[in-house]
């Protein structure tokens, strides 16, 4: 059985795809448009919710924060943008492993 992690990641990737889809098929330009782009994501959310409940789907339970965590890999640097964004955060080292 799936992990609800794993069940949020995969709704993300699919809003993100959703998202990109319309802002193409709309010719926004993400970066010249934030609002645009917000507003097509919050409507995306608010799709999805709409499907799954009426079709006994998985919605998601915090829509502000899947919109900004949608918004962040559409017009940001995913999972970076919170830590980017934070003005106590001053370095953000990449971790090795080897």
């Amino acid at each position: 059985m799936p992990q609800p992690h794993s069940d949020a990641l995969t709704t993300t990737a699919a809003l993100v795809g959703r998202v990109r889809e319309r802002l193409r098929a709309d010719r926004v330009d993400a970066s010249a448009a934030p609002d645009a782009v917000a507003r097509i994501t919050r409507a995306e959310v608010r799709r999805h919710n709409d499907l799954a409940l009426a079709r006994g789907g998985v919605a998601v339970d915090d829509e502000a924060a899947r919109v900004n965590e949608v918004l962040a890999a559409v017009t940001g640097y995913g999972a970076l943008q919170p830590y980017l964004d934070d003005p106590e955060v001053e370095e953000v080292w990449p971790v090795c492993r080897g």
